[in-house]
């Protein structure tokens, strides 16, 4: 009998053993997070290649932040928050977010929005095959709060959001609380102000793109750009146009995940 157990013992430490390489790749990879969530066993059958570490997460991020913010926040200089979803917890959240889409009901525009938006979440979960990691990281003295969600997949950031902060005007430098009033955008100068986020954000030409259409809820305009290169998806800029600044952008509306899981 010991024999046997003895037998199975190796065994195993064999198949743990053989099964360790699929969990590194180019972006080292491990599961100390700050809070995970384990993979659901009822997901669909994947090559799943682990979590990104919580060095590596916190890298990414502010990384991204730096370089769409023009700062340069060190990682001692931030409070981060990490913890991930699986594929099938985000299609569970989809199902939350499409069931509050009847609160939308008495508000047509923000109604046909907000189905475009659900359409373009759910074609974008099925490429999620490792799930999405959800990332909260503040400054320590004044930058706000920003909303990074990364795929664990490639470590690629699908969306960043700029909260709780007082923006200042780009023309003025003025505070939003102080007595001189910021130059509001024109709807020319939020255009061009998104299509520099654009380039900046993917590396492109805005040429490459095409307005797809805006949504507004002032002072807050959003504007979507479709790829003119087919099933590229849409990206998302948001613009406070009475501050003139730049809050953030997001993939096919995955910021939504954000709002509905918190």
């Amino acid at each position: 009998m010991k024999r046997t157990l003895i037998f199975a013992a190796c065994a195993c430490m064999i198949c743990v053993l053989g099964g360790c390489n699929g969990f590194y790749n180019a972006i080292q990879k491990d599961t100390v997070m700050v809070k995970h969530i384990a993979k659901d066993p009822d997901a669909k059958s994947v090559e799943y290649n682990g979590i990104l570490s919580q060095e590596t997460v916190t890298k990414l991020s502010v990384n991204a932040v730096n370089k769409i913010y023009n700062l340069k926040l060190t990682s001692d200089q931030v409070r981060i928050g990490i913890y991930s979803m699986t594929q099938k917890e985000l299609e569970r959240l989809l199902t939350l977010i499409k069931e509050n889409l009847k609160s939308y009901k008495n508000f047509k525009a923000a109604e046909e929005r907000q189905k475009k938006a659900i359409e373009r979440m759910e074609k974008k979960v099925l490429h999620l095959t490792d799930g999405l990691t959800f990332v909260s990281l503040e400054g320590k003295t004044d930058q706000g709060r920003f909303e990074v969600l990364i795929n664990p997949k490639d470590g690629k950031v699908e969306s960043i959001m700029h909260r709780d902060v007082e923006y200042s005007n780009d023309a003025t430098g003025s505070d939003m609380n102080s007595n001189v009033i910021p130059k509001e955008l024109s709807g020319e100068e939020t255009v061009q102000k998104a299509e520099k986020y654009l380039e900046q954000i993917e590396g492109t030409g805005a040429s490459a793109y095409q307005l797809d259409y805006l949504y507004t809820y002032w002072p807050i305009q959003e504007l979507y750009f479709r790829s003119k290169e087919p099933d590229v998806g849409v990206l998302g800029i948001v613009i406070d146009t009475k501050a003139g600044e730049f809050i953030g952008f997001d993939k096919d509306n995955l910021s939504q995940m954000w709002f509905y899981n918190n």
